[in-house]
C-alpha cells in the first residue's frame, strides 16, 4: 500500500471521516455511511467473511490491501483489520491510489 494512501487514511481519521475496527466498519456499512472498505490481507477468516458479506449485501466497494500493522500504523494504532472511509471524496481519492498487495 502506498504512502499516499496511508497519508489520506490518516487525514480521514483526523477529520472524523473514517471508521476502524470490525464492529465499527460493519456498523458504518449497515448505516449506509461507508463509501469504501479496506480489509487487511492478514485479517482473520471470520473478519474477512463478516466484512465481505456485509459489503456485498449493502453494495459497498471492498478492497483488500495492506497488513493489519500497516493499516494500524496509518491510524495511530497497533493493529487494524479493516477501515471504512465514510466520505465520498476521500473514498474516490483513496480508491484511485490503493494498490492491493
Amino acid at each position: 500500500m502506498s504512502d499516499k494512501v496511508l497519508g489520506y487514511l490518516g487525514l480521514a481519521k483526523k477529520a472524523g471521516l473514517l471508521s476502524d475496527g470490525t464492529e465499527s466498519v460493519v456498523a458504518s456499512v449497515r448505516g449506509n455511511k461507508s463509501k469504501l472498505v479496506i480489509l487487511a490481507t492478514d485479517a482473520s477468516p471470520s473478519t474477512v467473511k463478516k466484512v465481505t458479506d456485509k459489503c456485498g449485501y449493502y453494495k459497498v466497494k471492498l478492497v483488500t490491501a495492506g497488513t493489519m500493522s500497516v493499516l494500524g500504523n496509518a491510524l495511530g494504532r497497533e493493529l487494524t483489520a479493516c477501515v471504512s472511509v465514510n466520505d465520498e471524496k476521500f473514498a474516490e481519492v483513496i480508491g484511485k491510489f490503493v494498490v492491493t498487495d
